[in-house]
């Protein structure tokens, strides 16, 4: 049995983000040839706040040598818990350390935006607006119920540094219509803005069931949340292969930022991505070590099946880090 830890029901997605544990935390054992596939080492010692592990030989890393590793790669996908500024501010590293390899040849794919505010995001990036004409334009709060405040570091770097931010959701109103009912009885509007969906994804369905589980409300809402999870996974990456085949992203490296359940064991936007186009990759996510009694809003005992893969390339171990609001005003009024 495996701990999550519910730390959000928050955002566009309306799925609980779960960081779980994925490795024991016990001494070095001996190796074997049956050991686990999603964690194949067991690492010399417990991990700390702050440690790095690379999961595929169960070697602790420093920053540098994990940023150097994920700035190699064409697409880096980073997994959020999206109410936690640990997981934010790791996000704000990975994109750091992609620009300043690549500069001037990178770009930021959001979950948190759709491409129908692609405009919003073009005049921020460029200067044209402040930070409530942006937050107005773009109607944020409609979109994504998450504070502000979480992304404003990254954004702002985006806008300082003229990094493209590339929206990769789909609207809430298709969102509830594919809830609702199969692909095939949508109205030919709707059926229209579907992206080339790959339905059939024996690991992401699994997935879907486990976390799933307790709150499914019969066979048709299971049903519905599957078709809506593969719809988030297939067109956040048929928007940002979109992108990266286009004359202004054909150059560039992209940072994929998305919540942990559509990234870690690639199954999700990497592989549907992937499909569409080939290339290198890296999975970044985090662990929570730490959550105070206050913070922790419940604790759940979810049974996974055994997936034949690595939830990430690179794990980073953090304490949970709840927003911190500055004393200054930060209503956006002023320019930014």
């Amino acid at each position: 049995m495996l701990h999550y830890h519910r730390i959000s029901a928050t955002g566009n997605a309306g799925v609980v983000l779960l960081l779980f544990l994925i490795m024991a935390t016990t001494g070095c054992n001996t190796a074997s040839t049956r050991s686990n596939p999603e964690a194949p080492y067991t690492p010399s010692r417990p991990p700390v706040t702050g440690d790095i592990l690379h999961m595929r030989t169960g070697v602790f890393v420093n920053e540098e040598n994990m940023l150097q590793a994920v700035t190699d790669v064409r697409i880096a996908y980073v997994g959020e818990a999206h109410n936690d500024m640990a997981s934010h501010r790791l996000q704000l590293k990975v994109v750091q350390a992609m620009a300043k390899r690549w500069s001037g040849q990178i770009a930021i794919g959001m979950e948190m935006f759709i491409p129908g505010q692609q405009e919003a995001l073009r005049r921020w990036v460029a200067g044209e607006s402040t930070e409530a004409e942006f937050l107005s334009e773009s109607k944020w709060k409609e979109h994504w119920n998450v504070d502000f405040d979480y992304y404003r570091p990254l954004l702002l770097f985006a806008r300082e540094n003229g990094i493209p931010v590339i929206g990769l959701n789909v609207p809430k109103s298709l969102v509830h219509a594919v809830a609702k009912m199969d692909f095939s009885e949508l109205p030919e509007d709707e059926r229209r803005q579907l992206p080339d969906m790959d339905i059939n994804n024996p690991y992401r369905d699994a997935l879907v069931r486990a976390f799933y589980g307790g709150h499914a409300k019969g066979k048709n809402g299971l049903e519905g949340f599957r078709r809506v999870q593969a719809l988030w996974d297939e067109a956040m990456a048929e928007n940002a292969v979109r992108y990266l085949n286009s004359p202004d992203g054909q150059n560039r490296h992209m940072v994929i930022i998305a919540g942990g359940n559509h990234i870690r064991y690639g199954i999700g936007i990497p592989h549907s991505v992937f499909r569409r186009l080939p290339g290198s990759y890296v999975l970044v996510g985090t662990r929570v070590l730490k959550i105070s009694e206050v913070d922790k809003v419940e604790i759940m005992n979810v049974e996974l099946p055994d997936f034949p893969m690595l939830p990430y390339d690179y794990l980073v171990f953090v304490d949970y880090e709840k927003l911190k609001k500055p004393d200054a005003d930060t209503d956006g009024s002023s320019a930014r």
